[in-house]
């Protein structure tokens, strides 16, 4: 009996060790760098966005950052060359800083940790969400490209 359990141990052991190795083990792989980023605030006709994403698509490869409740965005390793650009907006992003607890920014905040009142959602079309329909387009160069995203009503 007992050299049945040894067997299945060794077994098991061997198994897993030959399974990482197949994985590569060697952990996450960088994406090249492009020596790019976007950055600058999104508006919706004359109103500030604070919550949702931007997408910078050159095509074969696209990048995206956070916007801010500030309303300011930034996307790192941008696609360099030119590029179509998407906004998405979901209520649920408002929402979700609501249960955080979300902290104004700027004049009169309340101080760290205190709750302060979180922006008003605003709302953008759905031909925004995506590069293709939105219409939005931009020509990335390398190093800091500031931008400010105005979508007209």
């Amino acid at each position: 009996m007992r050299g049945w359990r040894n067997w299945l141990y060794t077994a098991t052991v061997s198994s897993l060790a030959i399974g990482l190795a197949a994985c590569g083990g060697s952990g996450p792989v960088a994406l090249p760098s492009t020596g790019a980023s976007m950055e600058g605030a999104v508006k919706y006709g004359d109103k500030t966005l604070h919550f949702g994403i931007v997408i910078v698509d050159g095509g074969t490869s696209s990048a995206q950052g956070q916007i801010e409740m500030d309303g300011t965005y930034k996307v790192d390793n941008a696609p360099v060359g030119p590029v179509k650009l998407a906004v998405v907006t979901n209520p649920g992003m408002a929402r979700g800083a609501q249960m955080a607890g979300a902290t104004n920014q700027g004049p009169g905040d309340k101080g760290p940790g205190k709750m302060g009142k979180v922006p008003d959602y605003v709302d953008v079309p759905q031909k925004y969400h995506t590069a293709a329909t939105s219409g939005l387009t931009y020509n990335v160069e390398k190093g800091v490209n500031k931008y400010d995203i105005v979508i007209s009503k």
